[in-house]
């Protein structure tokens, strides 16, 4: 039997995803099968090259206030955006730090897991962008870290995915 590679196994799961962006079952369920892939560089460039990044984003609009999916979709923006520039690349176009961002400040306080899986795909996002992390900067990136950190003070993994994207932040700068 022939081990089909993630690239190869992604394409029917985003196409059942596109069909129907509404239906929030179906977008978990989509999102929960991308993550089990672990996929390698390649496998991430030709989910990009897919448009597996810009499905992601519509996805969260359309889900805007369903948190399940929200979580579950952050999460596979999130290992699919890691050690790739071009999703990073995507993830960035149209604004899309500060779009995370807003959608991080829209959930401050609410729901410590979908912040996490938020933090999580803004930190694979700005992971060596330099274009991601000024706009992350300049759409107040770090107060938003700040405020997280002051809110979550007694949770330490929120503290260390913050802490994380701070320090990776700081050590890749220029």
């Amino acid at each position: 039997a022939t081990v089909k590679r993630p690239a190869e196994s992604f394409q029917p799961i985003l196409k059942r995803m596109r069909e129907d962006l509404s239906d929030d079952r179906g977008v978990k369920e989509a999102c929960v099968s991308l993550c089990v892939l672990v996929p390698n560089r390649s496998d991430k460039a030709a989910f990009v090259a897919e448009g597996g990044i810009e499905t992601l984003k519509e996805a969260l609009l359309c889900h805007k206030f369903d948190r399940e999916v929200e979580k579950a979709v952050y999460r596979t923006l999130d290992q699919f955006t890691f050690d790739c520039y071009e999703a990073t690349v995507r993830v960035g176009a149209d604004d899309g730090v500060l779009k995370l961002l807003e959608s991080l400040a829209g959930v401050i306080g609410s729901d410590m897991l979908t912040e996490i899986e938020v933090v999580h795909a803004v930190a694979s996002a700005l992971d060596a962008n330099e274009d991601n992390r000024a706009s992350f900067v300049h759409h107040g990136g770090i107060e938003m870290m700040t405020l997280l950190m002051k809110t979550y003070k007694n949770e330490w993994e929120m503290q260390r995915s913050v802490c994380c994207l701070v320090g990776n932040l700081c050590l890749e700068a220029k």
